[in-house]
């Protein structure tokens, strides 16, 4: 029998070959060995007393991996665990960091893992990077982590990601990824379960094509393009992962690119947001954009910002079209520095641009298509709750989506009126004043007589022009301007003019005659019982099939009957405990103008403070802070509590 001979390293390179073949990564034929952080030194050793915190003190420490060994490239799965020490009880009060110290230059890893629990902050040192490859199965996993409610960091000035290869990321847990760069022209599956993931930048497609390359984002988390800068996605389709719902992708650059964007599934996003910056964002889509029926595009608008086209977040697709197919468009209030950004009546802001829009959109309880428009109610963190100005009118035009922000009047300076005050003289009101409103608003008017200050409505006179009666003679007469669009009304006293003098008698002329006074008003019937009636007739979700669609629509409906035109709100507020404190939570809120006499469909909106909640909690206790607001009245409140 003769000997066999082997040649060293022979099998690595048979594999190598099959690899190149069969499109596999090559470092995975290898079999390279894992390397695990085993935790540096305690912080409490560099005279901070924090037994959680770990400080890898760098310098290539050996003692900081497992088994002694650090790692070179080829590595299996470089993995950051859940450490002990990290998880004391109570919890450090602040985190866990490691070093890329204590590695030996840039590395390729088939997987990298992170644990659960708290904090990690994984920093460079000298402009490494770190190429994932895939572990070879079907999926070619080349990410996992737990964020566990913690904060997990690759920080956002920390290792840039290179893929090696087409792969999915596996982010279970609720909790945050933060990433430096994601680059590499492969395809990357991202499926979350509650999880979020969060990039300063994102350049994977190939050359000068978007559409080259796909970025699809599956489960119930969000994938969000982050940084004040520029990137570049892929083609993305956002959907559902099986029973794992609510999938978003948010992109809060300045300015981004993409390819082609798909949104469909149960309760899908797409958020293009302001990321706290000088300028809103601009996403500038190559390709189409679709959405479906049961998904939401969401828009921001930031007042305070003055340069054109940058005060409102921005869809740009004048390449493709964009077919919203029923979705929900959504719109939200900016903050700066947790207050209140200032909006202007009669300001518009484009929300979306492109070749061609199509398709229905809902804007509030409407339906809309091109050509239409409808009344939004912004919504907003609780700093905004109580500003002004939070209604905007929503035109779905063929080419673009605007949002003009709408107000009830608001006096600015008052009326006018002018003419002689000798009876038989005609008074015309020569100005309504100045008001800020949108849309314009229509003037009624009625005129006053006083002695004093006792004044009484002249019968009769609602015209803007009015002659003065005998009836006058000794008093002053004004007149009071109500304006009123959609919105409201508001109402605003001109000045005065008089005493009114008779006029001179003339010989065999006839004498006036003063009218007949006007009969005495019935009183009306008390508003605020009836408006109590109306609130306590607001209903609530009530069973556990009605908890659930409201988790599942995200809106829960009911009717409102105004007695008197008014404002109507209904919040609903919670108390939870995050980390063994008790906050408070806004869990869903409504708010809109209601036409006396009008009965209405009221839509009460989760919050996602409150989505997130209503789908992790089995009971959770809420109180309605409902009322409704009537001028001259004030509001007319009620509390009432119940559980979901």
């Amino acid at each position: 029998m003769s000997a066999r001979r082997v040649v060293p390293g022979g099998l690595v390179a048979v594999a190598t070959a099959i690899a190149a073949l069969t499109g596999a990564p090559a470092a995975l034929a290898a079999t390279p060995p894992d390397a695990t952080w085993a935790g540096g030194s305690s912080i409490a050793t560099t005279g901070i007393t924090d037994p959680g915190l770990l400080w890898s003190n760098g310098g290539a420490n050996t003692a900081n991996w497992a088994g002694g060994t650090i790692p070179t490239s080829p590595v299996g799965t470089l993995s950051f665990p859940d450490l002990p020490s990290c998880d004391v009880t109570p919890p450090p009060s602040t985190s866990c960091y490691t070093s890329i110290d204590d590695l030996s230059g840039n590395l390729t890893a088939n997987t990298l893992n992170i644990g659960g629990g708290r904090e990690y902050f994984v920093y460079p040192s000298g402009g490494q990077t770190l190429t994932l490859q895939g572990d070879g199965t079907a999926a070619n996993v080349g990410l996992t982590a737990t964020p566990s409610g913690g904060n997990l960091q690759l920080a956002s000035w920390g290792i840039p990601i290179i893929l090696g290869s087409d792969q999915q990321w596996n982010v279970n847990g609720y909790g945050n990824l933060y990433l430096n760069t994601i680059s590499g022209a492969h395809n990357l599956t991202f499926v979350t379960n509650e999880g979020w993931l969060y990039a300063n930048d994102v350049d994977t497609y190939s050359g000068t094509n978007p559409n080259s390359k796909t970025l699809a984002i599956k489960g119930s988390g969000e994938f969000q393009l982050s940084s004040p800068g520029a990137g570049r996605l892929p083609a993305v389709t956002v959907s559902d992962n099986g029973t794992q719902t609510g999938a978003a992708l948010g992109v809060a650059n300045h300015t981004a690119t993409s390819g082609s964007i798909t949104v469909s599934g149960t309760n899908n996003f797409l958020y293009v947001l302001d990321n706290a910056g000088p300028t809103e964002t601009m996403l500038n889509v190559t390709g189409n954009v679709t959405l479906d029926n049961s998904s939401t595009v969401e828009f921001d608008i930031d007042g305070s910002n003055t340069t054109p086209g940058t005060d409102a977040s921005q869809l740009s697709d004048t390449g493709g079209t964009v077919n919203f197919g029923g979705a929900r468009l959504s719109l939200w209030q900016a903050t700066s520095g947790g207050a209140c950004t200032s909006l202007t009546p009669g300001k518009t802001y484009t929300l979306v641009q492109g070749g061609t829009l199509t398709g229905q959109i809902q804007v509030g309880t409407s339906t809309l298509s091109p050509g239409q428009s409808a009344t939004e109610t912004l919504q907003s963190s609780s700093g905004c709750s109580s500003a002004a100005n939070t209604t905007a009118i929503v035109n779905y035009g063929a080419n673009a989506i605007t949002a003009t922000i709408a107000s009830a009047p608001v006096v600015v300076s008052g009326p006018q009126i002018t003419g002689g005050t000798t009876v038989g003289d005609r008074l015309t009101v020569s100005g309504n004043g100045s008001w800020t409103a949108y849309p314009a608003p229509t003037y009624t008017y009625q005129w006053y007589a006083c002695a004093g200050s006792s004044c009484a409505p002249i019968s009769g006179a609602t015209l803007s022009t009015y002659t003065l009666t005998s009836a006058e003679v000794g008093k002053t007469v004004k007149v009071l301007v109500t304006a009123a669009n959609s919105l409201g009304s508001g109402a605003a006293v001109s000045n005065s003019l008089g005493p009114v003098v008779a006029a001179p008698a003339s010989s065999g002329g006839p004498t006036t005659t003063p009218p007949s006074p006007s009969p005495t008003p019935r009183p009306s019937r008390p508003l605020r019982p009836l408006i109590r009636r109306s609130l306590a007739a607001l209903g609530h979700p009530r069973g556990r099939h009605a908890i659930l669609l409201l988790a599942r629509r995200g809106v829960f409906i009911t009717r409102f009957h105004a007695p008197a035109a008014g404002r109507l709100s209904d919040v609903w507020t919670a108390f939870v405990r995050d980390h063994g404190r008790r906050h408070k939570i806004v869990v869903a809120r409504a708010r809109m103008f209601v036409r006396a006499g009008h009965t209405v469909r009221v839509v009460i909106h989760l919050t996602p403070a409150g989505r997130f909640r209503l789908r992790h909690h089995v009971r959770l206790f809420t109180i309605a802070h409902e009322g409704f607001f009537v001028r001259g009245l004030g509001w007319t409140s009620m509390v009432r509590r119940f559980r979901l």
